[in-house]
């Protein structure tokens, strides 16, 4: 007996997954009448003091306690050489090394 394959693209899982998912929730809520699959999402007006709504903190430039970022300007070693971050290579004594 012959077996058929059927091969899908990624887009058309993507698609066929997202169906069996809505479909597995009604099940669900008819099965489940008084209770809810989620709960409602409500959005929330913006503040009197921020015209534009939400703030974005996250956006806002870093900062971080003094001193946090200094020791992004010394060396890093690896095995027996510093390598500078401006691009000098050097022994452990500071003696000049080729890359």
């Amino acid at each position: 007996m012959k077996r058929s394959v059927v091969i899908e693209t990624f887009e058309q899982r993507i698609n066929r997954e997202a169906l069996e998912t809505v479909r597995r929730a009604e099940q669900y809520a008819r099965r489940r009448p008084g209770r809810r699959a989620s709960t409602p999402v409500t959005a929330t007006p913006p503040a009197k003091d921020e015209p534009n709504g939400y703030p974005c903190p996250e956006l806002r430039p870093f900062a971080g306690r003094p001193g946090a970022m200094q020791a992004f300007a010394l060396p890093s070693r690896v095995n027996h050489r510093l390598y500078h971050p401006d691009g000098r290579v050097t022994g452990l004594q500071g003696e000049p090394l080729e890359a």
